[in-house]
């Protein structure tokens, strides 16, 4: 008998855990996101790495076209926990989509300080 293997996860994270208080106001009841990770074709940021040590001409902004990086996946992850911490209102609910393997767990998630795993489905 061969196991189907599974595709994706829906992570359910809750704002203001424990410890966290919730003393900013947020802009959002919910997030719900499948982010870009790039798996197969390699997520990219807008950027370079270290200081950006040149400025571009106001007339030429409209044709420049920014340098990119590579935007591991743990980054995406921790951009996206960190952006909706803050975010999100007090009580607030993220929602996200992450592909996973049939060996995936809880544990390979990150967290944060203010977000609790509601669930993983």
């Amino acid at each position: 008998q061969m196991t189907e293997k599974k595709n994706t996860s829906n992570c359910n994270y809750c704002s203001g855990s424990t410890g966290c208080g919730c003393e900013w106001e947020g802009l959002y009841d919910v997030i719900v996101t499948d982010p870009p990770y790039g798996i197969r074709a390699g997520a990219k940021k807008s950027g370079r790495k270290g200081p950006c040590l040149y400025s571009i001409n106001p007339a030429s902004r409209l044709d420049h076209i920014p340098a990119v990086q590579p935007y591991p996946v743990e980054e995406v992850l921790l951009d996206l926990l960190h952006t909706a911490a803050s975010s999100l209102t007090c009580g607030g609910l993220l929602t996200y989509l992450i592909p996973t393997t049939y060996d995936f767990t809880e544990d390979d998630l990150p967290l944060h300080p203010c977000l609790r795993l509601l669930n993983v489905s």
